[in-house]
């Protein structure tokens, strides 16, 4: 593959997904963690046990991909306790304990349930709980807490699958001792003589020596000979827990809480001797209900870690608390052990959590949080820089989440702005990212890549939700074709800064919330504070600035079709890979200033200072500092945990430090600290806003690019009422215009037309001598302030600015393998097929024609055809070799146009009739049909589709360019002429005098949104060297193929029915003729699409490619014709050159095949490179005709 060129957008905007919560109801619940792309969560469910786990399966309307699956639990029992574990790796072991008084355990391997007995105890006792674990040889145990019925004795018997018998634990059998929990585990037996295992237990009675106190205490397990019990404190303690520390022989830190409600780390002191261990009390006055701790291992190599401790206290909150960094050595201290000294804590989940669970993934910490018992993924990187958090949800077709999200859109396309369909690519970013590609949920690292290919439109597309806060990660891409060591920086909030950079107090005065259409900022508040907050946007996004100078120059910076990557969006940059990325803060920009809040005269103030680089501050109290990492105090900042009062930055020598003063508690605090990645100047930039009352809800709604609903439903309906347009005057052409045709006198036209064709390609070389195919696609410039653009802007270039919002749509649905295999269509089509064969029959009889003048004519196209190497090739190529090449082909095509005419108007009127009960298809009962009914408030028909997938971007660009929207225009319509086919008023949108509707932009648009589609469909028919990929050839689900065939059928339809089809019907002969070309190619294919169920059409037959490629040669020659007999300025006439290409280029690889040419690799290439010239060719001749009038005002064009 050639060095691609990369375009980026990027926006903020909704994301829909088709899921909903599942209740886990309020029954046990355990996790499995494999690494941090795969968690399996059990929970009881009613009498069921089941399963919430990552599927495997994508499904593009349920992000991230989560489903939940019963395990079968057998029928008549009632589960109590659940507890689960992992073996060898990738084995879940489950063990229940159900009311019924049995254990059952389910194993993933085989999934089946199987009751493993219970101990051989009296009726007097009861099952109360039990666990599972790995031995010091990686044995499964199962072990069982049994009780008396009246309170009295506690006993713990322990069962392993190799004689699946039960034993006493003989260190536990005392028949006074009172077990309240029990954690099992080979830590626990690493202090004892021969113990493969132990246990930490809690209860009354645990030590002998203390009498009757309860306490908590680490026993033996396993053995014959006990040894006395470790005693780790006295007192009446619950939810018990510990970490097992990195080094061998070191003993676990114990946790627990007070029955007062008080949370303690117990530690042991000596490492010889009775042992005793130190009580440190953590969290505060904070009333814990529960505590799970973890510990985590830097991945970088140096063998570092930390303990990590959260708390769920009272009023629903979680607490965070880590130590300070430790390694092996620092464990040991002489005779006794020391262990790492206890940073500060802060709630991370300021309220709604009921439960979590929390683990280690390999250097990050991972939170499975429930509130009202739906589950959240919750995770913080391994530098402490980030909390990312996300909703477990499982599809559902009839729910739709709406989220905020950043939208990132990269285009690749090879040197001649042709999509490169399943090229590989990879994605990597500096932390943790839990984000959706292609439809696809992922989770990438600071030291991790995803790897994929390029979809259907040869896109990479990437959802990235936030959640209360403006900052994103940046994303590093590689693409094949680029350089190993270079990679794309993109840093999605790149155009917000660059707003930021630039606002100013009456810019934000000015700002509204585009949803609730009201200010985004108080009326009431000062201008004087909105300087002040302006002020500080510029300052923190100056400082806050990456490095330019380590930016990558683009190997090509002029035109696409040089040698060498291109990048093309202001959101991205070409870094080393091995380099500082654009997230990294440059040295450029040397500040120092500080933003207060103040109160003046009962009224709240933003205050900016600006400081000397030098400025000495008092020295701050070291009692007042939060010793946290940057993840804490945004998240803190974010939930409004603490009331902020100013923020001080300064930046020297490329070095940001931060000061943040707020009070916790009535008491003033600060955070001091050093930042080095830019997106961290969106968590101040999040507090500054909250200063004047500004939450993250509006600054979205100011921010985000959002869709105009009621002007896209107006678009929208405007081709529908085409399309049924279509329908009625089909119907009058067919009846009166076609079926009166007798052989005679079709015959006795043809003849007049081969006569006459040798002159009328004589006088089109005259005339057009010069012209060339791609002389109207230019690159342009930009648009005028009023919408208006200069007549030399492209229309390429209109289309690949839009935000990438606006094709959301469109990738969505090529990556939706979560909907149906298919839209069914099951109505007897016996009525038409014995037609569509007699059309084949004559489609074949004209290739097969025995003197071989259709082969050798089509032979000579395919010969110009192999020199379209490149654009600059066919973009240079001029229109007098185009007809001379088309000439013959179309002079052996007479002879058999009236054969086919005949056979066209018998089946396309039932044909019709079909198709538009096809389009009217609803598969809403799919997530992507739920999705699109939220949005637009409409089924999800093949037909509402289509037409919402055009009218999105259609309606951006016609505003645009005209400063209009398309339903503030209006078709010209005579006096006495008929009124049905101008577009219908839409409800909702103003009866107001409306401006002259322009029919060649429309058609331009169209053109240019066609374009990709119409290259993809080509593709997926033709194949090309693409799919000789195998695997990296994308997937394209059957509902994206029917939607992208029935796309491929209606455009054509909507613009033919722009170039005026009432000269259809009461136009001269020669306008009959010229508008009927197109029309019997769409018939044709709509037969061919019926017939298939939209699965496949003519593209991907043999017979098919020649009927498109004859409607080529045809509508060609009907310009031809157009040329020599009408007035019609050069820019439209190339453009009716220039837009059958497409058409005429279908059947090449098959004439190559046949022939065995050895070009037959290369021409599914040329097929593509010719759609992209086709589209946007054309569409930028009709934008130069509509931008150059009068010419826009003639409708007649092929």
């Amino acid at each position: 593959m050639s060095a691609p060129t990369l375009r980026v957008r990027t926006q903020l905007q909704y994301d829909y997904s088709a899921q909903k919560t599942h209740s886990l109801g309020t029954g046990a619940i355990d996790a499995d963690i494999y690494q941090e792309t795969s968690l399996k969560v059990y929970f009881v469910d009613g009498n069921d046990v089941s399963s919430l786990k990552r599927s495997s399966r994508p499904w593009v309307d349920a992000d991230p991909e989560w489903i939940v699956e019963s395990t079968s639990f057998p029928e008549g029992k009632t589960p109590k306790t659940l507890h689960t574990i992992i073996i060898n790796s990738n084995i879940d072991v489950v063990i229940v304990v159900v009311e019924e008084q049995e254990i059952w355990m389910l194993r993933s391997d085989d999934n089946r349930w199987k009751n493993i007995s219970k101990p051989d105890v009296s009726n007097k006792f009861e099952l109360v709980n039990a666990r599972p674990f790995v031995d010091v040889d990686d044995k499964l145990v199962v072990t069982v807490l049994v009780r008396a019925k009246d309170g009295t004795e506690t006993n713990i018997y322990y069962w392993q699958p190799t004689n699946e018998t039960w034993t006493i634990e003989k260190g536990l059998d005392a028949s006074d001792l009172l077990l309240a929990e029990f954690i099992p585990g080979p830590v626990f037996g690493e202090t004892f003589i021969d113990a493969k295992y132990g246990y930490l237990v809690c209860g009354k009675d645990i030590s002998p020596a203390q009498g009757k106190d309860p306490g908590i205490a680490i026993v033996s397990g396993g053995v014959t000979t006990v040894p006395a019990p470790h005693l780790v404190a006295v007192g009446d303690y619950h939810s018990l827990t510990y970490v097992k520390l990195p080094t061998f022989g070191v003993p676990p830190l114990v946790f627990a809480v007070s029955a007062s409600g008080s949370a303690y780390c117990f530690s042991r002191i000596s490492r010889t001797g009775t042992p005793t261990y130190k009580q440190t009390k953590i969290f505060g006055s904070f009333q814990i209900k529960n505590i799970q701790v973890a510990i985590r291992k830097n991945i970088k190599g140096d063998q570092r870690y930390k303990i990590e401790v959260c708390a769920l206290a009272e009023g629903k909150q979680i607490v965070h608390l880590v130590s300070e960094p430790f390694d092996d050595a620092s464990l040991f201290d002489g005779d006794n052990y020391s262990y790492p000294k206890w940073r500060d804590f802060i709630p991370v989940v300021p309220t709604g959590a009921d439960a979590f669970l929390l683990t280690s993934l390999d250097g990050f910490s991972a939170m499975i949080v429930s509130s009202d018992r739906n589950l959240a993924k919750v995770v913080q990187d391994e530098r402490g820089l980030t909390w990312a958090y996300d909703e477990i949800n499982i599809p559902s077709p009839d729910f739709v989440k709406k989220r905020n999200a950043y939208y990132v859109e990269v285009s690749v396309e090879d040197a001649n702005r042709t999509p490169v369909i399943g090229a590989t690519f990879k994605i990597g970013s500096n932390d943790y990212v839990d984000f959706i590609v292609n439809g696809h949920a992922t989770i990438i690292t600071g030291d991790s890549w995803h790897q994929g290919v390029t979809n259907g439109f040869g896109k990479i597309t990437m959802t990235i939700h936030t959640y209360g806060s403006l900052a994103a990660p940046l994303l590093k891409v590689w693409v094949e074709g680029m350089p190993e060591d270079k990679v794309a920086n993109i840093l999605p909030t790149q155009d917000i800064r660059t707003k930021f950079k630039t606002i100013t107090g009456q810019n934000l005065r000015d700002a509204t919330n585009n949803i609730t259409g009201k200010p985004l900022i108080n009326p009431s508040v000062k201008l004087d504070t909105l300087n002040g907050v302006a002020t500080g946007l510029q300052e923190l996004m100056g400082a806050f600035s990456s490095d330019t100078t380590l930016d990558v120059p683009d190997a090509s910076s002029s035109h696409p079709s040089a040698v060498g990557f291109h990048l093309d969006g202001s959101a991205a940059r070409f870094r080393s890979v091995h380099g500082p990325t654009t997230d990294h803060i440059g040295s450029d920009g040397e500040c120092h200033f500080s933003l207060q809040r103040v109160t003046r005269d009962g009224e709240n103030h933003v205050v900016y200072t600006k400081l000397p680089l030098d400025h000495k501050y008092e020295t701050l109290d070291e009692d007042k500092r939060l010793d946290v990492d940057w993840s804490d105090i945004s998240l803190a900042i974010r939930n409004t945990v603490y009331n902020f009062s100013s923020v001080v930055v300064q930046k020297v020598g490329g070095v940001v430090s931060i000061i943040l003063n707020f009070v916790a508690d009535g008491v003033n605090r600060f955070w001091q600290g050093v930042v080095d990645l830019a997106r961290q100047a969106f968590d101040a930039a999040t507090a500054l806003f909250a200063w004047v009352g500004c939450k993250f809800v509006d600054l979205f709604g100011w921010l985000a690019c959002l869709f105009d609903v009621k002007q896209i439903k107006a678009t929208a309906k405007i081709f529908k009422d085409q399309l049924d347009g279509f329908y009625n005057i089909m119907g009058q052409w067919i009846d009166n215009v076609v079926r009166p045709l007798d052989g005679d006198k079709t015959d006795e036209f043809l003849e007049k037309c081969e006569a006459q064709l040798v002159n009328t390609f004589s006088q089109a070389k005259t005339k057009m001598d010069g012209e060339t195919i791609g002389q109207y696609d230019k690159s342009g410039g930009s648009s005028s302030a009023n919408g208006q653009l200069d007549e030399e802007m492209s229309i390429i270039k209109i289309f690949n600015d839009l935000p990438s919002t606006f094709l959301w749509l469109q990738n969505k649905i090529i990556g939706d393998t979560g909907s149906p295999a298919e839209v069914k269509f099951d109505r007897p089509l016996n009525s038409i097929r014995g037609l569509f064969d007699t059309l084949r029959s004559s489609l074949s009889s004209m290739y097969d024609d025995e003197t071989g003048d259709f082969k050798r004519a089509a032979q000579a196209v395919m010969d110009l055809l192999y020199t379209f190497a490149d654009r600059g090739t066919i973009d240079g190529t001029k229109l007098t070799s185009l007809f001379d090449a088309i000439q013959g082909l179309m002079s052996a095509i007479i002879k058999h146009v009236g054969k086919l005419v005949k056979c066209v108007g018998d089946v396309a009127k039932e044909a019709i009739k079909f198709f538009d009960e096809i389009l009217d298809i609803d598969f809403c009962k799919t997530g992507l049909g739920s999705i699109f009914e939220s949005i637009f408030g409409e089924s999800l028909t093949l037909k509402n589709a289509i037409c919402y997938l055009i009218a999105i971007p259609f309606t951006a660009m016609h505003k645009i360019i005209t400063g209009d929207y398309p339903s503030e225009t209006e078709v010209a319509v005579a006096e006495g002429e008929e009124v049905e086919l101008q577009a219908s008023r839409s409800p909702g949108v103003s009866q107001l005098a409306k401006k002259p509707r322009s029919m060649i932009l429309w058609r331009a648009i169209l053109a240019a949104i066609h374009t990709v589609p119409d290259t993809l469909l080509d593709a997926m028919a033709l194949g090309g060297p693409m799919k000789a990929r195998g695997e990296r050839w994308p997937v394209i689900p059957v509902v994206a193929r029917q939607i992208l065939n029935g796309l491929g059928l209606i455009v054509p339809i909507i613009d033919w029915f722009l170039t005026d089809p009432r000269k259809l019907i009461k136009g001269t002969w020669a306008q009959k003729a010229a508008v009927s070309v197109p029309a019997f190619i769409i018939n044709m294919s709509i037969t061919w699409f019926v017939v298939e169920s939209f699965k496949a059409g003519p593209r991907g037959s043999e017979l098919g490619m020649v009927m498109l490629t004859g409607s080529g040669i045809v509508m060609l020659s009907a310009a031809v014709w157009n040329l020599c007999t009408t007035d019609t300025p050069a820019p439209l006439i190339v453009g009716q050159f220039v837009r059958p290409l497409s058409s005429t280029v279908k059947a090449a690889r098959f004439f190559v095949q046949k022939a065995k040419n050895p070009a037959s690799v290369k021409i599914g290439l040329v097929v593509m490179v010719v759609d992209i010239v086709s589209g946007y060719g054309s569409a930028g001749a009709w934008l130069y005709a509509h931008l150059n009038p009068p010419s826009a005002q003639l409708l007649l064009e092929g």
